[in-house]
Formats: structure tokens, C-alpha cells, sequence
């Protein structure tokens, strides 16, 4: 079982190297890491792991989350920035 996991995250690690424009010679964790979160079934698997990398790699997010929830996670985060902003507002005039 773990074996047959290993298999398939060095295996999609292997097509994200070689996909990279110039072709990696050598997978790095952050083709681990890509591989990890790009497959479905994989980011479910991974989800309650913490990767450290300093490259960017897509979230794991869509592929754990129903589209509801989704979309609530992204209405929360519009509604938090706007009430950040209208207290950054109103706190504006105390600091001048």
C-alpha cells in the first residue's frame, strides 16, 4: 500500500521534472510537492501535511473541498478584506 503510493508520487514528481522548461535532471521536493497537491486523490492523502519549499505550488484546496464549500471559503475571505479595510478606514483619521 505504501509502496504503491510512494510509486505514484515519485512517479508524477518524475513527469513534473520533465515538464519543466529546461527538464529537470533531478526531482527536487518542490516536484514532490507539485506532484502531491496537482493529483486529486493525492492532495486528499496529503492534506494534513505541511510541505516546506520555497517555490509555489498549486493548493491543495479545490481538490479537498466541494464546491459549496468553495465558494463559502471565498465569500468569507472577500467579506473579511472588506471589513478590514473599513477599519483600516475608520482608524485612518486617529492616526494623522
Amino acid at each position: 500500500m505504501v509502496e504503491s503510493v510512494i510509486e505514484n508520487v515519485l512517479k508524477l514528481a518524475n513527469e513534473q521534472a520533465a515538464s519543466a522548461k529546461p527538464a529537470a535532471k533531478r526531482l527536487t521536493n518542490a516536484h514532490v510537492v507539485a506532484a502531491a497537491r496537482s493529483d486529486p486523490d493525492l492532495a486528499r492523502v496529503f492534506s494534513g501535511f505541511c510541505f516546506s519549499t520555497s517555490n509555489d505550488a498549486p493548493k491543495a484546496v479545490e481538490h479537498i473541498l466541494d464546491a459549496e464549500d468553495q465558494k463559502k471559503r471565498k465569500d468569507d475571505k472577500v467579506q473579511k478584506a472588506a471589513e478590514k479595510e473599513a477599519e483600516n478606514a475608520n482608524q485612518a483619521p486617529l492616526n494623522d
